[in-house]
């Protein structure tokens, strides 16, 4: 018997698992039209952007909209980490790296996506995803601004290794974030442990 009730305990466990995060959907404040194209002067300086969940998931993947380089040829590509929220500091402000840096390259302009990040967010408070140059100008490539700007400082300047409410262009940041329930690396192998514990 005991062993013919072990699937039902490791469905239970899973299907748990699944309610407790929202189906995946693309977290974001632009409205998809690419008005103005920005990059910084230095490399290790960029852009992020805070993302607000709804329940705790998975951050599984960041897309952004990339415009040609200031010089012209070839793509440089960025490097993109995760950051936590820190509600105590004056005022509120991104707090600490918690993923990343990873290399995200590409071949081509417009929206490009970086698939591998799957980082389990345990709670409902903003996270915020950095996207930094990887060289200075003019070897840089830029994101790009919608025209207007929807809600009150969701975009962020990362200067110097500090960060600043970005205020450069009344816009948000074509930077958006999949977010939701994910199961990485739960294969048969993984499964199996699991039913050997109820045996």
């Amino acid at each position: 018997m005991m062993r013919l009730s072990a699937p039902v305990i490791v469905f239970s466990i899973f299907a748990c698992a699944a309610a407790a995060s929202p189906p995946p959907e693309w977290l974001h404040y632009d409205d998809g039209t690419a008005y103005r194209p920005i990059y910084r002067e230095n490399a290790n300086d960029g852009w992020g952007v805070k993302f607000v969940p709804k329940a705790p998931g998975y951050i599984q993947r960041v897309k952004i909209y990339v415009g040609n380089p200031p010089r012209q040829q070839g793509w440089d590509g960025f490097n993109l980490e995760v950051w936590n929220w820190d509600d105590s500091s004056s005022p509120p402000a991104p707090g600490k790296r918690v993923w990343g840096p990873k290399a995200f390259t590409y071949d081509h302009g417009g929206w490009v996506s970086y698939k591998g990040i799957d980082y389990w967010w345990k709670s409902t408070k903003p996270f915020v995803v950095l996207v930094k140059q990887r060289n200075g100008y003019p070897n840089c490539d830029t994101i790009y601004c919608d025209p207007k700007r929807t809600e009150p400082n969701p975009n962020w300047s990362y200067f110097n290794f500090k960060w600043y409410p970005f205020e450069l262009v009344d816009g948000d940041f074509l930077m958006r974030a999949y977010y939701g329930e994910s199961f990485p690396g739960v294969g048969p192998t993984s499964l199996g442990r699991v039913k050997a514990l109820f045996r």
